[in-house]
């Protein structure tokens, strides 16, 4: 039992020091890449620090009337508040990386009344909500149907309460029995 007790407490030692260790090498990391540039204006192309989630990322584009910029890192994509980024000096890994293709907010893709999100999976929904906010936004759209059909009501659930917490949201609604019923959540935009 002793010599049980003695070997735990080692094996706690070298855990902790394997630990402390990898602490040190991502605060050196995260020094490193996160120099921050003199303030200014952010645009497209530059490397942020994305404060909230804690990483860098790419601008691909910015919009001013809203000061919101949309960021890449990877196959990843964010639609922010401006001001939640920092402008940073790229890390030698982002360096290396593809930048996106700057893009403009004055060509406006046009948007459809309604996002079928039926099938879709829980992890995936949040994307395309902001994704489709934004392009609402943009075009001006006074309201729209969210299609999340009936199942579990877990979709239902996380498209409403998302909507609910949305800044560009006026009001929503359970669908009429003729746009869906339950199965739909109709957003009217500020």
């Amino acid at each position: 039992a002793e010599l049980r007790k003695n070997r735990s407490k080692i094996q706690l030692q070298q855990a902790k020091e394997v630990l402390s260790e990898t602490r040190n090498r991502l605060e050196e990391i995260s020094s490193a890449s996160t120099e921050t540039l003199p303030s200014g204006k952010i645009t497209p192309g530059d490397t942020v620090w994305l404060k909230e989630l804690g990483m860098e990322a790419v601008v691909a584009s910015v919009n001013e009337t809203t000061n919101q910029l949309t960021a890449e890192a990877g196959a990843m994509r964010f639609t922010l508040s401006a001001c939640s980024a920092t402008r940073i000096t790229p890390s030698l890994k982002q360096r290396r990386i593809l930048q996106p293709k700057p893009t403009s907010f004055t060509s406006r893709q046009p948007v459809s009344l309604e996002l079928d999100l039926r099938g879709k999976r829980i992890s995936e929904v949040e994307m395309l909500l902001d994704d489709y906010m934004s392009n609402a936004a943009l075009n001006n759209i006074d309201f729209a149907r969210i299609i999340h059909g009936y199942g579990t009501g877990a979709l239902r659930t996380l498209v409403r309460e998302y909507m609910a917490g949305h800044r560009l949201v006026k009001s929503i609604r359970p669908g009429e029995r003729d746009e869906g019923g339950d199965g739909v959540t109709v957003v009217a935009f500020k």
